[in-house]
């Protein structure tokens, strides 16, 4: 059992020019028409470091959805997508805009490889109910006149064990062999963790670190509940959030952890135990919560593995049941990213107030009124609109925001964690 403990005040590596930046974002900030924060896109503000890059990340603004853009070095330029979702009540449009914006990136209207981190339909999109307009990935692979195109297309599987699948996930399964038929697709793979057969280019490792609850040979957490807690799931189905692929992306002594909506619990107070699940409701329906994040914290310490990073693309959207405070100690982020639209008190305050106690964060749409009714204190998070990374070749600097960064290597990161615990 992983006890809660909070992280000390002040651990910040990235110093003054976290402070220049600071000033940079506060003057980009506009009122959004429901009220939450958000600012102007930055993207065309930006420095760039001098090109060739070693890698290059861009989360794009999504609203309360989620889609990320990894692209390789040259020569080859591979291209990783990981999700493309439609936020709930939105225009339906996400896809079309995320296709343009990936075509101006890469000079193509498609991707490599395409993963989706769990089957929701804010990572993935709908395919339409009734008069309802098929929405995200789903919807550029539901039109036959879309020229987007997939080389490998990256899943969690099929396995529904723990949980009912999703009409997003049923709609995979139906048409997945017509888009390979058709050549939209070149093939369907499910993620198994380890090594994750994705190859953007010499020098960029991509590792798949868990899949369905799942690390490497290791009973998943979800079969470890169960086995301590018989019929939890018959009572309460999984969440989808727990079947989330976490990835890890290195280039050098750059490292970058996305693991979808994958589950933690939420805070239960200095010194207590974090639960290994938590059983919720929603409405007439139940459903489980179970504490992946504890699961894999739990594994990288037996493993002896250090998971220091300079990027942490927040868990679930920031939610009060994910990013606990053992992940955040592990992964120990420069700069912390959350896709929110404002909606679902994402992110959470909890979330938001442990991870500026040790990184710079940042907000791709809007910060919900429900959680920040007075807006989001500049001091702990800056809505900054589509974030963009630039790694160089030899992995030890990246550009965010236009703003260099070093990266810092296994014995640098073994250093601040020693001067952290102290």
């Amino acid at each position: 059992m992983i006890r809660a403990r909070q992280s000390p005040a002040g651990h910040n590596r990235s110093g003054p020019l976290l402070l220049l930046l600071s000033g940079l974002l506060s003057l980009c900030q506009v009122p959004s028409s429901s009220g939450a924060t958000e600012t102007l896109n930055s993207t065309a503000a930006e420095l760039k470091a001098p090109p060739p890059f070693g890698l290059q990340v861009h989360v794009f603004t999504m609203g309360q959805a989620d889609s990320m853009l990894i692209i390789g070095p040259k020569p080859e330029q591979r291209s990783l997508l990981i999700d493309l979702g439609e936020t709930r009540g939105g225009d339906r449009k996400s896809h079309l805009r995320i296709a343009q914006r990936i075509e101006e990136l890469t000079g193509r209207r498609g991707v490599d490889y395409f993963l989706v981190s769990h089957f929701h339909a804010d990572h993935l999109g709908s395919p339409g109910k009734g008069k309802g307009k098929p929405s995200g990935m789903l919807a550029l692979m539901m039109d036959s006149s879309d020229g987007f195109s997939i080389g490998t297309w990256i899943d969690r599987g099929d396995d529904d064990r723990f949980a009912a699948r999703t009409r997003s996930h049923e709609a995979v399964i139906q048409g997945i062999n017509g888009w390979i038929q058709a050549g939209r697709v070149g093939k369907r793979l499910p993620a198994e963790p380890g090594s994750s057969g994705i190859f953007l280019g010499a020098g960029v490792e991509v590792e798949i670190l868990a899949a369905g609850g799942k690390r490497g040979d290791n009973a998943s957490a979800l079969e470890r509940v169960e086995s301590a807690s018989p019929g939890i799931y018959e009572r309460a189905p999984a969440s989808e959030n727990d079947f989330s692929i976490a990835l890890l992306i290195r280039r050098g002594d750059f490292e970058l952890f996305t693991a979808g909506d994958l589950t933690g619990a939420a805070w239960p107070g200095p010194e207590q135990d974090y639960p290994n699940y938590t059983e919720r409701r929603f409405g007439s329906k139940g459903s489980t919560y179970t504490n992946v994040e504890s699961f894999l914290v739990e594994d990288w310490q037996q493993q002896g593995r250090e998971m220091d990073v300079e990027i942490y693309r927040a868990n679930h959207h920031g939610s009060a049941h994910s990013s606990s405070a053992p992940l955040l100690d592990a992964l120990d982020p420069e700069f912390i990213i959350y896709s929110t639209g404002g909606q679902y008190g994402h992110p959470a305050r909890e979330v938001v107030e442990r991870g500026a106690q040790t990184a710079k964060q940042l907000i791709t749409h809007a910060a919900s009124l429900s959680s920040w009714p007075s807006g989001m204190p500049v001091e702990l998070a800056q809505v900054v609109g589509e974030v963009n990374i630039n790694v160089s070749m030899d992995g030890k600097e990246y550009t965010i925001l236009g703003r260099r960064q070093p990266c810092f290597d296994e014995q640098a990161e073994r250093e601040d964690r020693d001067q952290h615990v102290q």
